[in-house]
């Protein structure tokens, strides 16, 4: 996982596509890491800042510019699924984007305009 090898960082190309989303699409602004200087591309701020508001089974692997989620799962039947998670404008909807990580960032586009 992208965690282990590079620790977060900046994707290129960072465009998601995200299936029901009326706003999609949208960016990957930042994968998060671990002790990384900026703290809120911290894996473990993001879990504690937002564990009241997504699923327990659920760990931010990542976030758009506009301060939503991109979640895995972490419980069967489908670990390691991806969820786009709409925390904006006071709502918080889930959004299924892909089945695996690779599958995840091999939909990763760069932005058409």
């Amino acid at each position: 996982m992208l965690l282990m090898r590079f620790n977060g960082g900046l994707p290129e190309p960072d465009i998601m596509d995200v299936p029901g989303l009326a706003e999609s699409p949208t960016d990957v602004q930042v994968f998060f890491g671990v002790r990384r200087n900026i703290e809120s591309s911290n894996v473990s701020w993001n879990w504690n800042v937002y564990k009241d508001r997504i699923p327990e089974s659920f760990l931010p692997i990542a976030c758009d510019s506009g301060g939503n989620l991109y979640c895995t799962k972490l419980a069967s039947p489908d670990r390691g699924e991806i969820i786009y998670i709409e925390l904006s404008r006071g709502l918080t909807r889930s959004y299924r984007v892909a089945a695996t990580f690779t599958e995840f960032l091999d939909s990763l586009r760069s932005f058409e305009s």
